[in-house]
């Protein structure tokens, strides 16, 4: 019986090792998410206040809305644009 025993006891440790070595991973992990997180997070900021002199934007808007913003603000100044073209055009052909 002393063989199983030890052959038990020899499987607990290496279990105890194995949850200490996964408990040591989980605490690398949780901290390189922490630092993603702040990464992240000051990317967002960083983007939001650039945008922040074209468009108005709080701090509650979502990347994909500020995307739709810029969208939208590009497709008004390349119509703006191809009005005053258009105009300019047919000045030109009146000076003719």
């Amino acid at each position: 019986m002393s063989g199983v025993s030890g052959a038990e006891d020899e499987e607990l440790g290496q279990l105890r090792e194995t949850v200490a070595l996964l408990t040591a991973q989980c605490a690398q992990l949780d901290e390189a998410n922490r630092a993603w997180q702040q990464y992240h997070q000051t990317q967002v900021q960083d983007f939001r206040s650039k945008l922040g002199d074209y468009l108005s934007l709080n701090e509650n808007i979502s990347l994909d809305y500020a995307a739709e913003l810029i969208i939208e603000q590009i497709s008004k100044e390349r119509e703006a644009f191809n009005e005053k073209y258009e105009t300019l055009e047919k000045v030109k052909e009146n000076l003719e």
